[in-house]
């Protein structure tokens, strides 16, 4: 992910991002028919372009070389590509309906990065912080609506949710220019 940040102060910042994020879900179930037992098993993947929108907080608390930082934010997600595969008792179907016809192709989540900023000079850094996601919006489209009813025994709603570690390099340009937001 490429991020841009704009400085307000010595400790807030506004910041913009563009990545590229896969998600999906890999799952096995047996359902009891008339006829007997149906094996399903289903592989979705989704990717998507992000564009993250954050508060980004830093505290140079911990002396001259390392900081603790917080950014937290909105995050629109546009699906971009999609993969769908389902095999019934052993069997790949292959008349699945285009991923997007069948999810939603707009993600919208919230996202939160803790983590420290260590200084190598005024102008570089490397953070490493924790990065989490979570999507606000019902992955299934009207496609699956149309079909299973939702509610206790029919369609759930799915959505986004990943964490993990971030890194990243970061390099101040034009360090003159961020005293005029200070």
């Amino acid at each position: 992910r490429v991020n841009f940040g704009i400085p307000l102060s010595n400790h807030w910042s506004v910041q913009l991002g563009l990545g590229y994020t896969q998600g999906g879900q890999k799952y096995e179930d047996t359902y009891q028919l008339l006829d007997g037992p149906l094996n399903v098993q289903w592989n979705v993947r989704l990717g998507y372009l992000q564009f993250p929108l954050l508060a980004r907080y830093s505290s140079h608390s911990f002396g001259d070389n390392v900081s603790f930082s917080m950014s937290f934010g909105p995050t629109i997600g546009i699906m971009v590509q999609g993969s769908d595969e389902a095999i019934f008792n052993g069997v790949p179907d292959s008349m699945l309906a285009d991923p997007f016809i069948k999810y939603n192709t707009l993600d919208l989540g919230l996202e939160i990065n803790p983590g420290v900023d260590i200084y190598f000079s005024k102008t570089t850094f490397l953070t490493v912080a924790f990065h989490a996601y979570v999507g606000l919006v019902n992955l299934n489209g009207a496609y699956y609506e149309q079909y299973i009813p939702e509610g206790q025994d029919g369609l759930k709603s799915q959505r986004n949710l990943f964490m993990g570690l971030h890194v990243g390099f970061n390099w101040i340009i034009e360090q003159r220019y961020r005293n005029r937001w200070h």
